[in-house]
Protein backbone atom coordinates (compact mmCIF):
# COMPACT_ATOMS: atom_id res chain seq x y z
CA UNK A 1 0.00 0.00 0.00
CA UNK A 2 2.62 2.75 0.72
CA UNK A 3 4.65 1.51 -2.68
CA UNK A 4 1.40 2.26 -3.98
CA UNK A 5 0.40 5.48 -2.53
CA UNK A 6 4.37 6.73 -3.54
CA UNK A 7 3.52 5.91 -6.43
CA UNK A 8 0.20 7.78 -6.74
CA UNK A 9 2.19 10.92 -5.31
CA UNK A 10 4.87 10.57 -8.10
CA UNK A 11 2.46 10.80 -11.09
CA UNK A 12 0.46 13.63 -9.55
CA UNK A 13 3.83 16.02 -9.53
CA UNK A 14 4.79 14.23 -12.73
CA UNK A 15 1.21 15.67 -13.90
CA UNK A 16 2.48 19.46 -13.64
CA UNK A 17 4.73 19.86 -16.76
CA UNK A 18 6.04 23.23 -15.62
CA UNK A 19 6.85 21.98 -11.75
CA UNK A 20 8.29 18.67 -13.42
CA UNK A 21 10.38 21.10 -15.71
CA UNK A 22 11.04 23.57 -13.29
CA UNK A 23 12.98 20.84 -10.19
CA UNK A 24 14.35 18.85 -13.59
CA UNK A 25 16.29 22.19 -14.18
CA UNK A 26 17.18 23.20 -10.55
CA UNK A 27 17.96 18.93 -9.22
CA UNK A 28 20.61 19.03 -12.76
CA UNK A 29 21.59 22.23 -13.69
CA UNK A 30 23.39 22.55 -17.24
CA UNK A 31 27.09 23.13 -17.47
CA UNK A 32 28.41 25.64 -19.28
CA UNK A 33 30.15 24.98 -22.23
CA UNK A 34 32.55 27.11 -23.76
CA UNK A 35 32.24 25.74 -27.30
CA UNK A 36 33.30 28.30 -29.87
CA UNK A 37 30.11 29.92 -32.09
CA UNK A 38 28.72 27.44 -34.40
CA UNK A 39 30.35 24.42 -33.43
CA UNK A 40 29.14 21.00 -32.81
CA UNK A 41 25.21 21.09 -31.92
CA UNK A 42 24.69 24.59 -30.78
CA UNK A 43 24.99 25.79 -34.48
CA UNK A 44 21.58 25.45 -36.45
CA UNK A 45 23.86 23.08 -38.49
CA UNK A 46 24.97 21.06 -35.88
CA UNK A 47 21.72 20.70 -34.38
CA UNK A 48 19.98 19.55 -38.05
CA UNK A 49 23.04 16.87 -38.38
CA UNK A 50 22.13 15.62 -34.87
CA UNK A 51 18.30 15.26 -36.21
CA UNK A 52 19.32 13.75 -39.37
CA UNK A 53 21.59 10.87 -37.51
CA UNK A 54 18.54 10.64 -34.61
CA UNK A 55 16.30 10.26 -37.83
CA UNK A 56 18.18 7.57 -38.97
CA UNK A 57 18.54 5.45 -35.68
CA UNK A 58 14.94 5.60 -35.54
CA UNK A 59 13.91 4.70 -39.13
CA UNK A 60 16.73 1.68 -38.11
CA UNK A 61 14.56 0.65 -35.16
CA UNK A 62 11.72 -0.53 -37.92
CA UNK A 63 13.13 -1.63 -40.70
CA UNK A 64 9.14 -2.97 -42.14
CA UNK A 65 7.76 0.44 -41.38
CA UNK A 66 11.08 2.11 -43.16
CA UNK A 67 10.80 -0.35 -46.07
CA UNK A 68 6.88 0.15 -47.00
CA UNK A 69 7.26 3.73 -46.52
CA UNK A 70 10.16 4.50 -49.38
CA UNK A 71 8.82 1.81 -51.57
CA UNK A 72 5.28 3.93 -51.39
CA UNK A 73 6.89 6.90 -52.06
CA UNK A 74 9.40 5.93 -54.79
CA UNK A 75 6.16 4.84 -56.84
CA UNK A 76 4.52 7.82 -55.95
CA UNK A 77 7.34 10.26 -56.93
CA UNK A 78 8.82 8.24 -59.64
CA UNK A 79 5.60 8.26 -61.53
CA UNK A 80 4.52 11.87 -61.12
CA UNK A 81 8.21 12.91 -61.59
CA UNK A 82 7.65 10.47 -65.22
CA UNK A 83 4.75 11.58 -66.21
CA UNK A 84 5.75 15.59 -65.46
CA UNK A 85 8.65 15.24 -67.71
CA UNK A 86 6.28 14.04 -70.52
CA UNK A 87 3.94 16.81 -69.74
CA UNK A 88 6.85 19.51 -70.00
CA UNK A 89 8.74 18.22 -73.11
CA UNK A 90 5.78 18.07 -75.09
CA UNK A 91 3.80 21.18 -73.66
CA UNK A 92 6.79 23.95 -72.36
CA UNK A 93 10.09 22.68 -73.25
CA UNK A 94 11.61 25.01 -75.38
CA UNK A 95 11.68 24.18 -79.63
CA UNK A 96 14.85 24.03 -80.71
CA UNK A 97 14.25 26.67 -83.61
CA UNK A 98 16.12 30.06 -83.38
CA UNK A 99 13.31 32.56 -82.24
CA UNK A 100 10.96 30.26 -82.04
CA UNK A 101 8.19 32.31 -80.09
CA UNK A 102 8.19 34.90 -83.52
CA UNK A 103 7.40 31.71 -85.61
CA UNK A 104 3.34 30.61 -86.58
CA UNK A 105 1.65 28.44 -88.86
CA UNK A 106 -0.67 30.18 -91.11
CA UNK A 107 -3.62 27.88 -91.78
CA UNK A 108 -7.29 28.11 -93.62
CA UNK A 109 -10.47 28.03 -91.51
CA UNK A 110 -13.91 27.49 -92.21
CA UNK A 111 -16.45 27.19 -89.42
CA UNK A 112 -18.83 26.01 -91.28
CA UNK A 113 -16.97 22.81 -92.56
CA UNK A 114 -15.67 22.95 -89.49
CA UNK A 115 -11.96 23.28 -90.71
CA UNK A 116 -9.39 25.09 -88.06
CA UNK A 117 -6.07 23.77 -89.40
CA UNK A 118 -6.23 23.58 -93.40
CA UNK A 119 -3.76 23.82 -96.11
CA UNK A 120 -3.36 26.98 -97.98
CA UNK A 121 -3.08 27.91 -101.70
CA UNK A 122 0.24 29.42 -103.20
CA UNK A 123 -2.06 32.60 -104.39
CA UNK A 124 -2.37 33.71 -100.42
CA UNK A 125 1.68 32.91 -100.03
CA UNK A 126 2.21 35.65 -102.71
CA UNK A 127 -0.25 38.12 -101.09
CA UNK A 128 1.63 37.19 -97.65
CA UNK A 129 5.11 37.93 -99.49
CA UNK A 130 4.65 41.58 -99.71
CA UNK A 131 3.18 41.72 -95.95
CA UNK A 132 7.14 43.31 -94.87
CA UNK A 133 5.08 45.20 -92.13
CA UNK A 134 3.51 41.58 -90.41
CA UNK A 135 5.87 39.17 -91.69
CA UNK A 136 9.82 38.85 -91.90
CA UNK A 137 9.70 36.05 -93.70
CA UNK A 138 7.21 33.45 -95.03
CA UNK A 139 7.56 29.97 -96.67
CA UNK A 140 6.13 26.87 -98.42
CA UNK A 141 6.67 23.13 -98.11
CA UNK A 142 5.75 20.39 -98.83
CA UNK A 143 6.03 17.09 -97.92
CA UNK A 144 7.67 14.19 -99.71
CA UNK A 145 8.62 10.93 -99.23
CA UNK A 146 12.52 10.38 -101.59
CA UNK A 147 14.17 7.38 -101.90
CA UNK A 148 18.24 7.29 -101.65
CA UNK A 149 19.68 4.96 -104.43
CA UNK A 150 23.39 3.82 -104.55
CA UNK A 151 25.42 2.73 -101.53
CA UNK A 152 25.06 -0.23 -100.11
CA UNK A 153 21.42 -0.79 -99.57
CA UNK A 154 18.67 2.31 -100.98
CA UNK A 155 16.41 4.22 -98.10
CA UNK A 156 13.39 5.94 -97.91
CA UNK A 157 14.00 9.29 -95.89
CA UNK A 158 11.07 12.30 -95.10
CA UNK A 159 11.97 14.94 -97.74
CA UNK A 160 10.66 18.37 -98.62
CA UNK A 161 10.34 20.71 -101.73
CA UNK A 162 10.77 24.39 -100.27
CA UNK A 163 10.39 27.72 -101.29
CA UNK A 164 13.74 30.05 -101.29
CA UNK A 165 12.77 31.47 -98.30
CA UNK A 166 12.80 28.18 -95.77
CA UNK A 167 15.93 28.26 -94.38
CA UNK A 168 15.92 32.38 -93.57
CA UNK A 169 12.91 31.99 -92.12
CA UNK A 170 13.39 29.31 -89.43
CA UNK A 171 17.49 31.21 -89.34
CA UNK A 172 19.08 28.05 -90.03
CA UNK A 173 23.12 27.98 -90.86
CA UNK A 174 24.40 24.83 -92.48
CA UNK A 175 26.95 23.01 -91.13
CA UNK A 176 29.06 22.20 -94.38
CA UNK A 177 28.47 24.19 -97.98
CA UNK A 178 25.31 25.94 -98.17
CA UNK A 179 21.51 26.13 -98.19
CA UNK A 180 19.11 26.69 -100.88
CA UNK A 181 19.25 29.51 -102.79
CA UNK A 182 17.04 31.52 -105.28
CA UNK A 183 18.65 30.27 -108.27
CA UNK A 184 18.32 26.87 -107.08
CA UNK A 185 14.82 27.40 -108.17
CA UNK A 186 14.75 28.21 -111.41
CA UNK A 187 13.21 25.56 -113.92
CA UNK A 188 16.17 25.11 -115.77
CA UNK A 189 18.92 25.20 -112.73
CA UNK A 190 21.12 22.08 -111.33
CA UNK A 191 19.19 19.72 -109.35
CA UNK A 192 20.48 20.19 -105.69
CA UNK A 193 19.77 18.85 -101.98
CA UNK A 194 20.26 20.10 -98.90
CA UNK A 195 20.60 17.02 -96.01
CA UNK A 196 20.54 16.55 -92.23
CA UNK A 197 23.27 15.84 -90.25
CA UNK A 198 21.39 12.84 -89.24
CA UNK A 199 21.46 11.77 -92.92
CA UNK A 200 25.41 12.91 -93.80
CA UNK A 201 26.33 10.38 -90.55
CA UNK A 202 24.23 7.74 -91.10
CA UNK A 203 24.81 7.46 -94.74
CA UNK A 204 27.70 9.51 -95.79
CA UNK A 205 29.98 8.74 -92.62
CA UNK A 206 30.18 12.14 -91.69
CA UNK A 207 32.37 13.17 -94.77
CA UNK A 208 33.61 16.67 -94.42
CA UNK A 209 33.97 17.01 -98.09
CA UNK A 210 30.19 15.51 -99.04
CA UNK A 211 29.17 19.53 -100.42
CA UNK A 212 29.26 19.30 -104.07
CA UNK A 213 29.21 15.57 -104.18
CA UNK A 214 26.62 13.88 -106.29
CA UNK A 215 23.56 11.25 -105.02
CA UNK A 216 20.91 9.58 -106.53
CA UNK A 217 17.36 9.96 -105.93
CA UNK A 218 14.98 7.64 -107.26
CA UNK A 219 17.27 7.51 -110.62
CA UNK A 220 17.92 11.10 -110.80
CA UNK A 221 21.20 12.53 -109.65
CA UNK A 222 21.65 15.47 -107.25
CA UNK A 223 24.44 17.81 -105.65
CA UNK A 224 24.55 17.82 -102.09
CA UNK A 225 24.51 21.39 -101.60
CA UNK A 226 24.89 21.79 -97.81
CA UNK A 227 23.78 19.89 -94.60
CA UNK A 228 22.37 21.48 -91.90
CA UNK A 229 20.98 20.68 -88.51
CA UNK A 230 18.38 18.23 -88.77
CA UNK A 231 16.69 19.38 -84.55
CA UNK A 232 16.83 23.03 -85.49
CA UNK A 233 14.06 22.62 -88.21
CA UNK A 234 10.34 22.11 -89.02
CA UNK A 235 8.87 19.78 -88.97
CA UNK A 236 11.42 17.91 -87.41
CA UNK A 237 12.59 14.61 -88.51
CA UNK A 238 13.02 15.62 -91.85
CA UNK A 239 16.16 14.75 -93.69
CA UNK A 240 16.28 15.91 -96.95
CA UNK A 241 15.14 19.61 -98.77
CA UNK A 242 14.71 19.74 -102.21
CA UNK A 243 14.01 23.59 -104.07
CA UNK A 244 10.24 24.03 -105.43
CA UNK A 245 9.90 25.29 -108.47
CA UNK A 246 7.56 27.54 -108.50
CA UNK A 247 7.87 28.28 -112.32
CA UNK A 248 6.50 24.84 -112.97
CA UNK A 249 3.44 24.59 -111.35
CA UNK A 250 0.59 25.32 -113.90
CA UNK A 251 -1.31 28.44 -114.22
CA UNK A 252 -4.21 26.81 -112.21
CA UNK A 253 -2.10 25.91 -109.17
CA UNK A 254 -0.79 29.12 -108.78
CA UNK A 255 -4.24 31.40 -109.48
CA UNK A 256 -6.79 29.43 -107.79
CA UNK A 257 -8.17 30.22 -104.44
CA UNK A 258 -9.72 27.53 -103.20
CA UNK A 259 -6.59 25.26 -104.64
CA UNK A 260 -5.55 24.96 -100.72
CA UNK A 261 -2.82 22.31 -101.43
CA UNK A 262 0.37 23.77 -99.52
CA UNK A 263 1.60 24.06 -95.98
CA UNK A 264 3.41 27.15 -94.43
CA UNK A 265 5.93 28.71 -92.05
CA UNK A 266 6.21 31.94 -91.12
CA UNK A 267 8.33 34.51 -88.82
CA UNK A 268 6.70 37.99 -87.37
CA UNK A 269 8.63 40.86 -87.85
CA UNK A 270 10.24 42.43 -85.03
CA UNK A 271 7.59 44.18 -82.79
CA UNK A 272 4.99 42.69 -84.58
CA UNK A 273 2.82 40.99 -82.08
CA UNK A 274 0.61 37.61 -83.21
CA UNK A 275 -2.79 39.18 -82.57
CA UNK A 276 -1.62 42.19 -85.08
CA UNK A 277 -0.78 39.65 -87.31
CA UNK A 278 -3.53 37.86 -87.61
CA UNK A 279 -5.79 40.75 -88.03
CA UNK A 280 -3.81 41.96 -90.85
CA UNK A 281 -4.03 38.14 -92.31
CA UNK A 282 -8.11 38.05 -92.00
CA UNK A 283 -7.97 41.33 -93.26
CA UNK A 284 -6.56 40.33 -96.87
CA UNK A 285 -8.68 36.79 -96.58
CA UNK A 286 -11.90 39.25 -96.12
CA UNK A 287 -10.55 41.11 -99.08
CA UNK A 288 -10.32 37.49 -101.25
CA UNK A 289 -13.56 36.18 -100.14
CA UNK A 290 -15.24 39.61 -101.58
CA UNK A 291 -12.97 39.55 -104.71
CA UNK A 292 -13.47 35.29 -105.40
CA UNK A 293 -17.09 34.76 -103.58
CA UNK A 294 -17.20 31.88 -105.13
CA UNK A 295 -14.28 30.35 -104.39
CA UNK A 296 -13.81 31.57 -100.57
CA UNK A 297 -17.02 31.96 -99.63
CA UNK A 298 -16.73 31.13 -95.51
CA UNK A 299 -12.86 30.97 -95.39
CA UNK A 300 -10.19 33.17 -93.46
CA UNK A 301 -7.04 32.38 -92.06
CA UNK A 302 -5.39 32.56 -88.92
CA UNK A 303 -2.16 32.26 -87.34
CA UNK A 304 -1.06 29.48 -85.22
CA UNK A 305 2.09 29.74 -82.99
CA UNK A 306 4.24 26.32 -84.09
CA UNK A 307 3.89 25.08 -80.02
CA UNK A 308 0.03 25.04 -80.56
CA UNK A 309 0.32 23.66 -83.68
CA UNK A 310 2.55 20.83 -82.81
CA UNK A 311 0.16 19.99 -79.65
CA UNK A 312 -3.02 19.39 -80.99
CA UNK A 313 -5.51 20.30 -78.24
CA UNK A 314 -6.60 16.90 -77.33
CA UNK A 315 -2.98 16.01 -76.56
CA UNK A 316 -2.42 18.63 -74.91
CA UNK A 317 -6.10 17.69 -72.40
CA UNK A 318 -4.92 14.06 -72.53
CA UNK A 319 -1.11 14.95 -70.83
CA UNK A 320 -3.10 17.57 -68.19
CA UNK A 321 -5.42 14.62 -67.20
CA UNK A 322 -2.70 11.75 -66.46
CA UNK A 323 -0.66 14.48 -64.90
CA UNK A 324 -3.80 15.04 -62.43
CA UNK A 325 -3.91 11.17 -62.02
CA UNK A 326 -0.81 10.42 -61.06
CA UNK A 327 -0.70 13.54 -58.81
CA UNK A 328 -3.60 11.74 -57.28
CA UNK A 329 -1.89 8.86 -56.53
CA UNK A 330 0.96 10.52 -54.87
CA UNK A 331 -1.23 12.24 -52.59
CA UNK A 332 -3.21 8.68 -51.76
CA UNK A 333 0.40 7.61 -50.90
CA UNK A 334 0.83 10.48 -48.86
CA UNK A 335 -2.54 9.92 -46.72
CA UNK A 336 -1.72 6.56 -45.77
CA UNK A 337 2.01 7.45 -45.14
CA UNK A 338 0.47 10.19 -43.26
CA UNK A 339 -2.00 7.27 -41.16
CA UNK A 340 1.19 5.18 -41.04
CA UNK A 341 3.29 7.50 -39.21
CA UNK A 342 0.20 8.65 -36.78
CA UNK A 343 0.02 4.71 -35.78
CA UNK A 344 4.02 4.83 -34.98
CA UNK A 345 3.47 8.01 -33.42
CA UNK A 346 1.56 6.21 -30.88
CA UNK A 347 3.97 3.93 -30.02
CA UNK A 348 6.54 6.54 -28.97
CA UNK A 349 4.35 8.54 -26.45
CA UNK A 350 6.96 7.66 -23.96
CA UNK A 351 9.67 8.77 -25.86
CA UNK A 352 7.98 12.34 -26.51
CA UNK A 353 7.03 12.58 -22.70
CA UNK A 354 10.49 11.67 -21.53
CA UNK A 355 12.27 14.36 -23.95
CA UNK A 356 9.02 17.12 -23.06
CA UNK A 357 10.12 16.29 -19.22
CA UNK A 358 13.75 16.76 -20.12
CA UNK A 359 12.64 20.54 -21.36
CA UNK A 360 12.20 19.89 -25.13
CA UNK A 361 9.86 21.96 -26.80
CA UNK A 362 6.88 21.36 -29.30
CA UNK A 363 8.55 23.10 -31.81
CA UNK A 364 11.48 21.26 -31.43
CA UNK A 365 9.63 18.02 -31.42
CA UNK A 366 7.91 19.00 -34.74
CA UNK A 367 11.66 19.47 -36.18
CA UNK A 368 12.48 16.20 -35.31
CA UNK A 369 10.10 14.40 -36.40
CA UNK A 370 9.48 16.72 -39.30
CA UNK A 371 13.33 15.57 -40.11
CA UNK A 372 12.50 12.53 -40.16
CA UNK A 373 9.84 12.53 -42.65
CA UNK A 374 12.04 14.45 -44.31
CA UNK A 375 14.69 12.03 -44.43
CA UNK A 376 12.18 9.19 -45.68
CA UNK A 377 11.20 11.08 -48.81
CA UNK A 378 14.21 11.97 -49.58
CA UNK A 379 15.12 8.19 -49.72
CA UNK A 380 11.86 7.62 -51.86
CA UNK A 381 12.94 10.52 -53.72
CA UNK A 382 16.09 9.19 -54.91
CA UNK A 383 14.54 5.40 -55.61
CA UNK A 384 11.69 7.27 -57.25
CA UNK A 385 13.89 9.17 -59.86
CA UNK A 386 15.72 6.16 -60.82
CA UNK A 387 12.13 4.14 -61.43
CA UNK A 388 11.46 7.60 -63.47
CA UNK A 389 14.26 6.81 -65.75
CA UNK A 390 12.88 3.24 -66.06
CA UNK A 391 9.20 5.05 -66.65
CA UNK A 392 10.01 7.43 -69.64
CA UNK A 393 11.76 4.84 -71.53
CA UNK A 394 8.44 2.72 -71.07
CA UNK A 395 6.41 6.03 -71.79
CA UNK A 396 8.51 6.81 -75.19
CA UNK A 397 8.02 2.66 -76.17
CA UNK A 398 4.37 2.61 -75.61
CA UNK A 399 3.83 6.75 -76.77
CA UNK A 400 1.68 7.01 -79.96
CA UNK A 401 3.93 7.76 -82.61
CA UNK A 402 2.22 11.45 -83.28
CA UNK A 403 2.86 12.59 -80.07
CA UNK A 404 5.36 15.43 -80.93
CA UNK A 405 8.69 16.07 -79.24
CA UNK A 406 8.94 12.49 -78.56
CA UNK A 407 12.75 11.81 -79.76
CA UNK A 408 13.12 14.31 -76.99
CA UNK A 409 12.03 13.02 -73.63
CA UNK A 410 13.90 12.22 -70.93
CA UNK A 411 14.81 13.29 -67.34
CA UNK A 412 16.92 16.85 -67.84
CA UNK A 413 17.33 19.48 -65.41
CA UNK A 414 13.73 20.48 -65.53
CA UNK A 415 12.76 16.99 -64.38
CA UNK A 416 15.36 17.22 -61.28
CA UNK A 417 14.20 20.37 -60.18
CA UNK A 418 10.69 18.77 -60.04
CA UNK A 419 11.97 15.58 -58.24
CA UNK A 420 13.16 17.91 -55.31
CA UNK A 421 10.79 19.98 -55.07
CA UNK A 422 7.93 17.22 -54.89
CA UNK A 423 10.05 15.34 -52.44
CA UNK A 424 9.97 18.64 -50.07
CA UNK A 425 6.51 18.70 -50.81
CA UNK A 426 5.52 15.13 -50.04
CA UNK A 427 7.61 15.53 -47.01
CA UNK A 428 5.45 18.08 -45.88
CA UNK A 429 2.45 16.63 -46.74
CA UNK A 430 2.48 13.34 -45.28
CA UNK A 431 4.78 14.18 -42.09
CA UNK A 432 3.37 17.28 -40.69
CA UNK A 433 0.54 15.85 -39.21
CA UNK A 434 1.91 13.15 -37.31
CA UNK A 435 4.57 15.51 -36.17
CA UNK A 436 2.30 17.91 -34.15
CA UNK A 437 -0.66 15.18 -33.22
CA UNK A 438 2.75 13.15 -31.92
CA UNK A 439 3.98 16.32 -29.93
CA UNK A 440 0.65 17.09 -28.24
CA UNK A 441 0.49 13.80 -25.99
CA UNK A 442 0.37 14.64 -22.66
CA UNK A 443 3.52 13.72 -20.50
CA UNK A 444 2.16 12.62 -17.28
CA UNK A 445 -0.12 10.24 -19.32
CA UNK A 446 1.96 8.76 -21.91
CA UNK A 447 4.18 7.94 -18.48
CA UNK A 448 1.63 6.67 -16.90
CA UNK A 449 0.67 4.31 -19.72
CA UNK A 450 4.14 3.66 -19.73
CA UNK A 451 4.90 2.65 -16.40
CA UNK A 452 1.60 0.15 -16.90
CA UNK A 453 3.11 -1.41 -19.96
CA UNK A 454 6.91 -2.00 -18.39
CA UNK A 455 4.81 -3.73 -14.99
CA UNK A 456 2.95 -6.08 -17.08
Amino acid sequence: ATSEVARQAALAELADDDRMRQELMRQVPRTPVNDPPGAGGHSPFGQWWQDIRYALRMLRRTPGVTTVAILTLALGIGGTVAIFSAVYTVLYKPLPLTAGERLVVPVSTNPARDTRRGSIPFADYMDWREQRDVFEQVALFNPIDVDISGGQTPERVAGMQVTTEYFPTLQVQPLLGRTLIPSDHDAKATRVAVISDGLWKRRFGADPAIAGKPMRLAGDTVVIAGVVPGDRTWPMNTDLWLPMRTALLNEDVRTRRDNMIFLSIARLGDGVVIEQARARVVAIADRVAVEHPNSRKGWSTDLVPVREYVVEPEIRLGMFVLLIGVALVLLIACVNLANLLLARGSDRAREMAVRTALGASRVRLVRQLMTESLVLAVAGGAAGLLLARWLVRGLVAAAPPNLPMLESLGLDGAATVAAIAITLATAFAFGLLPAVAASLFHPAEALRDGGRTASA
